[in-house]
């Protein structure tokens, strides 16, 4: 639980710090994502972390621009307790969480026509690595100066 705090503490601390230098006072202004779900990569042994940040920056990345109003970064953390690791962070709006995660143990039939139409993708990846830790589906409440 203390890695999952600090690790919060760092990712907000990083946010706090670049919206807290724009000129903007409204969260539409900075466009702030309404949503942003965190997932911990692993990288399996014997695989190199080169080799699964190639894959899924150049061919799983640019398959999730078929998901309308749904973006996905690669993100490795470089200080805290998290330092190397890999995390994918999924940002939307509400609606879009909503449309395409009705629960958290239900996708949309959007979803699941796009796993369908690139398992040839999520297979290739689970050579390479595995779902680390949810960290969890962190909601925008507000933002200040």
């Amino acid at each position: 639980m203390k890695n999952i705090k600090l690790f919060f503490a760092f990712f907000l601390g990083f946010f706090a710090a670049v919206f807290l230098s724009m000129k903007s006072d409204s969260a539409a202004d900075l466009h702030l994502p309404e949503v942003m779900g965190i997932h911990m990569i692993k990288v399996k042994d014997g695989v190199s972390e080169q080799k699964a940040i190639d894959f899924i920056l150049n061919k799983e990345l640019p398959s999730v621009k078929e998901l309308k109003g749904m973006n996905v970064s690669l993100c490795k953390a470089d200080r805290g307790n998290h330092a190397g690791d890999l995390f994918v962070v999924y940002t939307m709006s509400k609606a879009q969480r909503e449309k395409y995660f009705p629960s958290e143990t239900e996708y949309s039939q959007e979803i699941i026509d796009y796993q369908t139409k690139h398992a040839d993708i999520g297979e290739e990846g689970a050579k390479l690595y595995e779902q680390g830790e949810f960290v969890g589906d962190l909601i925008l409440l507000g933002s200040g100066r």
